[in-house]
């Protein structure tokens, strides 16, 4: 059941944003395309390649603005709004209907982040990047590969996770008022931002404490942000299935 709830989910989001992929994959080559066509050359008009760049641009910010209202939207009102009644009444645990939730927002956000990446690689290969070298020049920004496997599992894995986490605790302590849920869902948010600050600055402040040696800093505190994240995480998910499973409140 939690497969096929899943796929309904995934389905759902997917309809929407797929077109607006392909879409800005599409103009995003075509743009490419009319700027290395003049590139040493005189251009004598920049009217096709400037509707090109301007309708990339818009449709960059129309799928990350979609993304942010579906993630939103598709929890609101799937699971604390009208819908939310035939939701629970399906064989399903409620940490199930959180995880399909979530699961279905990161697919999309790693979906999203893919075409964004597959699409800088076909600009840089039309610009004459060689694709060989991508890796070398990726992790040449860091100390060690080590550290670039970090960065990038925390901010392309573990951060969206986490925001995603965020909203919905935020949304779920919100649904515990009868009346201006909205703004109470705001309130939360800010309230958990102000409240992982300090758990990420206590942390940091433990570390220095402990491990006096830079280089030992420096290396366990890769290692405490990694924890940190994962943390909140927790911290969010558990919030949020407490208050389904003990606190709903539908009307």
């Amino acid at each position: 059941m939690f497969i096929k709830l899943l796929k309904y989910d995934l389905k759902a989001m997917g309809r929407i944003l797929i077109p607006f992929w392909i879409l800005a994959f599409v103009i995003g080559v075509l743009w490419m395309r009319e700027n290395q066509k003049y590139m040493y050359e005189f251009r004598p008009n920049l009217t096709l390649e400037q509707i090109f760049g301007a309708m990339f641009v818009l449709l960059i910010m129309a799928v990350i603005i979609l993304n942010l209202v579906i993630i939103i939207q598709y929890f609101w009102k799937g699971l604390l709004k009208e819908e939310g009644y035939l939701m629970f009444t399906l064989p399903v645990s409620v940490r199930s209907l959180i995880l399909s939730k979530v699961i279905s927002a990161m697919v999309i956000c790693c979906t999203t982040v893919a075409v964004g990446w597959l699409l800088v690689l076909v600009m840089e290969v039309m610009r004459g990047f060689v694709l060989d070298n991508f890796l070398k020049y990726y992790f040449g920004a860091f100390d060690s590969y080590r550290q670039g496997i970090f960065v990038t599992v925390e901010f392309f894995l573990l951060y969206p996770l986490k925001w995603i986490y965020q909203f919905y605790a935020s949304m779920a302590v919100g649904q515990l008022k009868g009346q201006n849920r909205f703004f109470w869902s705001v309130g939360a948010f800010c309230c958990w931002l102000v409240l992982f600050h300090i758990l990420e600055m206590f942390i940091s402040w433990m570390l220095m404490d402990v491990w006096q040696t830079e280089i030992l800093y420096q290396n366990m505190s890769q290692i405490a942000f990694f924890a940190s994240l994962v943390l909140e995480i927790l911290i969010c998910h558990a919030a949020t299935e407490y208050i389904l499973t003990k606190k709903l409140n539908l009307d």
